[in-house]
């Protein structure tokens, strides 16, 4: 089994990831979870439709006349209502714009185009060392043993630390794009002092047991490496999804008390159309 055997794979990966560097990729990746799977703008849509529908129709409000009641005329409170009935159209209105502008910014991840820029350096960088294997076998193994080590590490802290307001240190930014290039030279240079360590200060017979050691793990190194770099896209769909459900429940806060305005000012309008269905009847009209 050689390097070049996962060729296709790891070009397949690098070609992917670098797209999601960018961050126009990454807004499209969102968009389509959001509104496709998790259905989001559909949520927001039928949330606020529910307000409205609790509401009295214009035809109802048009259709309540006036009568008078222990000689006060009921006018003036028809027509609060249809104000009332019209503030609250438009507030409704402008909430939902409200929640529609904020679902992109609310579900937008941080991390992804860092995490997802490691990976493409990493993959090149493999994607050449796979060129020399066969003239130096122990170096190209050992570099993709701490190579994919470090992606993996890399990749574990961004899962659970990189949509955290964090301090900004130079390895913890995962909203940098600069941190992919420090721990890409810092995994080389550890690969270099690990291998010069190695030959100059081992026996040959150490030095012999760690090359059994790597020719026996490097091919599972890598397939972990390719599992994890596919495994990140599913954890980002993990993230955009938990983000929404929070989002849901900001939503459904909002209905709330929308619903609970809608629902007073309803039964308001039910009292002035009971107290015009029966013609001036003494029927308290608050």
């Amino acid at each position: 089994m050689e390097i070049n055997d996962f060729s296709a794979i790891i070009q397949f990966t690098a070609t992917v990831c670098i797209a999601f560097v960018t961050v126009e990729y990454v807004k499209s990746f969102i968009d389509v979870l959001c509104e496709r799977f998790f259905k989001c703008q559909e949520f927001i849509i039928n949330a606020f439709q529910e307000c409205r529908d609790k509401l009295a129709d214009k035809n109802t409000l048009e259709n309540i006349n006036a009568v008078d009641i222990n000689g006060k005329s009921t006018n003036n409170k028809i027509e609060e209502a249809k104000r009332e009935n019209e503030i609250l159209r438009k507030d409704i209105s402008d909430m939902e714009e409200q929640i529609k502008k904020e679902l992109k910014s609310t579900c937008q991840v941080r991390s992804m185009s860092s995490l997802c820029f490691l990976i493409f350096l990493e993959s090149v960088l493999i994607l050449l060392v796979g060129g020399v294997e066969k003239r130096y076998i122990v170096f190209s193994h050992s570099l993709v043993v701490v190579l994919t080590f470090f992606s993996v590490i890399y990749l574990f802290i961004g899962w659970i630390r990189g949509e955290k307001d964090a301090q900004k240190y130079i390895l913890t930014d995962f909203s940098s794009l600069k941190q992919p290039f420090y721990w890409f030279f810092i995994s080389i240079l550890f690969s270099i002092v690990i291998l010069l360590v190695c030959s100059i200060f081992l026996s040959f017979e150490s030095l012999r047991v760690c090359e059994n050691t790597i020719d026996d793990i490097w091919w599972w190194s890598l397939v972990i490496y390719i599992i994890f770099s596919y495994l990140n896209f599913f954890v980002f769909a993990l993230k955009i999804n938990n983000k929404a459900e929070d989002f849901k429940k900001k939503v459904k806060d909002s209905k709330s008390v929308l619903i609970e305005r809608c629902e007073a000012a309803n039964k308001n309008v039910e009292k002035l159309q009971a107290a015009s269905d029966l013609g001036g009847n003494e029927l308290a009209v608050r």
